[in-house]
């Protein structure tokens, strides 16, 4: 696990891998996190490692960015 804090921008990131996600100890740690800035007024995002490709998910997301950038230059889609 690996937790930021922003307190400019009064945001937390916590960052799960697989492995932290089955861990109940991981997962109070969470839990208090979460409270504390909640508390606090903060904004917390949680950001779960998944189990599909990241390089193909990547690679698919830049094809349709791509696509939807040459339609729109030729009037196709607002």
């Amino acid at each position: 696990m690996l937790y930021e804090v922003n307190d400019v921008k009064k945001l937390v990131t916590i960052w799960l891998t697989n492995d932290d996600q089955k861990d109940e100890t991981v997962s109070e740690k969470v839990n208090e996190i979460c409270n504390e800035y909640h508390n606090k007024k903060y904004l917390v995002g949680v950001f779960k490692s998944g189990k599909e490709s990241l390089y193909e998910n990547t690679r698919d997301l830049l094809f349709k960015n791509r696509e939807s950038m040459a339609k729109k230059s030729i009037g196709l889609e607002r």
